[in-house]
């Protein structure tokens, strides 16, 4: 898409229209830049010199921007939470692709909950996944937009490690070594607003086949295929009768990926050695979806053999760099305990 400044002006009149409700609606409430711009007062806060910012990812399409903005930029200004606004998308390639809204918070616990709760919106409006991966970032465990990030920053351009020692940020670690990943941390203690798995997730993301069950069922609308549409609940029992190895998998309808979903989680959990695990991805050519994108079948070898060379305790850290889509995960802990 050819960026305009038509575009540049449209995004800066859509953040005053918005900004109206809540006093930021001329452009003198805004500090601007050729990239960014940013309401004046929000900007005063007192801010961290270190700590975790987010991102929230989005193509360049116009109609996609302003729907993040709507989305967005309302419930930051209601809750006077500093942020700022690529305008000159030009800006947005390389380490900064994806990077339109940036957004400030004041607390590790505020980040986390500011960034669940964008997501939350993101994914009920409907706009989901329409952002590019930011290189420089991670995507928040368990995200159901897929387009919010987040990776520790400074204002400066190096990082205090907690023993004292500076570091460069480089931008190439969003978590630099010696620095608690915040929301890895969350993650692995289960808070509800983090570990809880949607319906929508377990239809697109299954780790077991009663969680692809579960997640057809939840389908409101008939899936439809090249052949015809189906009802979702006759989906789901064709589904869990192929689980019981009462009908082959040639009932279960291609549409949606259900086909392959049913054969992948079947077969992986069955699988008896790593050896067995790498042929059957290699000779499938198997692709495995997850909430930071699509794993290819040359990825998926990689990383499990990273885990395999590793050992002690940084074998926990490659662990969780496999997906438990289709049960991968499980797989690889329960065969590296045999």
């Amino acid at each position: 898409m050819v960026i305009t400044i038509d575009l540049e002006r449209e995004i800066k009149k859509e953040l005053f229209d918005l900004g109206s409700q809540f006093g930021y609606g001329k452009s003198n409430n805004y500090l601007s830049d050729e990239t960014f711009i940013q309401p004046k007062e929000l900007s005063k806060k007192a801010h961290p010199k270190q700590g975790f910012k987010l991102h929230v990812s989005c193509n360049n399409s116009e109609k996609d921007l302003k729907k993040v903005m709507r989305t967005v930029v309302p419930y930051l200004f209601d809750r006077k939470i500093d942020f700022k606004v690529t305008y000159s998308l030009d800006h947005m390639k390389g380490t900064q692709i994806g990077k339109f809204l940036t957004i400030y918070t004041k607390s590790d616990d505020n980040t986390i909950k500011v960034a669940y709760e964008v997501d939350k919106l993101l994914s009920k409006s409907g706009i989901r996944g329409k952002g590019p991966k930011i290189p420089s970032d991670n995507l928040i465990p368990n995200s159901s937009s897929d387009m919010v990030y987040y990776r520790f920053a400074s204002s400066g351009k190096v990082i205090q490690l907690p023993d004292g020692r500076m570091v460069e940020d480089a931008r190439v670690d969003p978590v630099p070594k010696g620095i608690v990943d915040i929301f890895e941390q969350a993650y692995q203690r289960k808070r509800p607003e983090v570990q809880k798995k949607t319906v929508t997730e377990k239809f697109e993301r299954p780790e077991t086949l009663d969680e692809l069950i579960e997640g057809v069922e939840s389908q409101q609308e008939p899936i439809i295929s090249s052949s015809g549409s189906y009802i979702p609940e006759e989906v789901a029992k064709k589904i869990e009768a192929y689980a019981s190895g009462e009908i082959g998998l040639d009932r279960i309808t291609r549409a949606k990926g259900l086909r392959t979903k049913a054969w992948a989680i079947k077969q992986i959990s069955e699988v008896e050695s790593m050896d067995e695990l790498i042929k059957l991805i290699k000779d499938n050519d198997l692709e495995i979806p997850s909430s930071l994108g699509t794993y290819s079948s040359d990825r998926l070898t990689k990383v499990i053999e990273q885990v395999v060379r590793t050992k002690g305790k940084d074998r926990d850290k490659k662990i969780a760099n496999i997906t438990r889509t289709f049960g991968l995960r499980k797989t690889v802990i329960k065969l590296l305990n045999t």
